[in-house]
């Protein structure tokens, strides 16, 4: 397994962040009152479900092409998803001239495989979800002399992702954070911004938030290596679930910045996005939903503090 010196990662970020600023929104950071005064802290959200295709995916899709060569930019790209990173990716690249190949689990939604194509990328089925359609697509990226984009375990990818913690730099009132709660599925997303959030604000703290259902990578940091038979049940955040693939780079990471993970019950989750909804009148994925279902978990530790909710996209679709 890769480790990935922080440094390094953080220096790639910033390469990032001006590769693709013309490409993407610098999402709004949104001071929430009545979140505020319901946990006791100064509760903000980052609206990644206002971005481009309607999740945080559309910075990784742009940084990973535009960092391509001519001759592999010619050659086409394969990625395998079955929603948030696969309309991102098809979305970038035909932006860009690039033509994408996404591999899908065989039982993936008819209309989730038409939006894809319409939006001109070329989609293939293949066996089920998580590790066995990213194993096929990158064996047929290998074959085919293609670069393979992974939705999370890519160092290009991670890094992109990250350049949200330097929107949040820039927007939190006086550059105080005291937390940042992010959803975690694969961990490229949390990853990202522990490097760069933590590179300038050292005391902040990372919160990880998975459904308690489906929380290989939390699991995975408490056992102490990545678990390959981990078992999975059906959950409502279906954006973040799934098992991680073998030798993720994103896990040593996640060992080293993650301060804390919280695993919480769909219940909560479910409530949370109804609550956000209700109170902001946003439309929030299950999985972004639960950055405010974790914060009522531990608001007793975090009162009088500055707090960050990642709401990281708006999409009813998976990873």
């Amino acid at each position: 397994m890769m480790e990935i010196p922080v440094s390094s990662l953080v220096e790639l970020s910033k390469q990032k962040w001006v590769l693709i600023k013309d490409h993407v929104f610098q999402t709004p950071l949104m001071f929430s009152p009545h979140f505020s005064q319901q946990y006791g802290c100064q509760v903000f959200l980052k609206l990644e479900n206002k971005q481009l295709t309607n999740a945080f995916k559309i910075r990784g899709a742009f940084g990973t092409l535009l960092s391509l060569s001519p001759t592999e930019q010619k050659a086409g790209v394969v990625t395998a998803s079955t929603g948030n990173h696969g309309i991102a990716m098809a979305y970038a690249s035909q932006q860009l001239g690039i033509s994408c190949e996404i591999f899908v689990a065989q039982q993936t939604q008819a209309q989730k495989v038409s939006r894809l194509r319409e939006m001109g990328a070329s989609v293939h089925l293949h066996g089920t979800p998580g590790t066995e359609v990213e194993t096929y697509a990158r064996t047929t990226a290998e074959q085919t002399g293609r670069i393979y984009v992974s939705a999370y375990n890519d160092l290009d990818i991670i890094a992109s992702q990250g350049t949200i913690g330097f929107d949040l730099l820039e927007q939190i009132p006086n550059g105080n954070c005291d937390a940042v709660f992010v959803p975690i599925g694969g961990g490229g997303l949390i990853a990202g911004i522990a490097a760069t959030m933590k590179a300038k604000l050292t005391d902040v703290n990372i919160f990880g938030c998975q459904p308690i259902r489906s929380a290989c990578m939390a699991e995975s940091v408490k056992a102490g290596h990545l678990l390959q038979e981990f078992r999975n049940e059906e959950t409502c955040c279906d954006a973040i679930a799934g098992s991680i693939e073998p030798g993720a780079i994103t896990f040593p990471l996640c060992q080293k910045l993650v301060d804390k993970f919280i695993c919480v019950e769909d219940e909560p989750i479910l409530k949370a996005v109804k609550d956000i909804n209700k109170i902001h009148n946003m439309i929030v994925e299950t999985s972004s939903a639960i950055t405010l279902a974790c914060l009522s978990e531990v608001a007793e530790q975090l009162q009088g503090k500055t707090v960050v909710l990642v709401l990281s996209g708006s999409n009813t679709s998976k990873k």
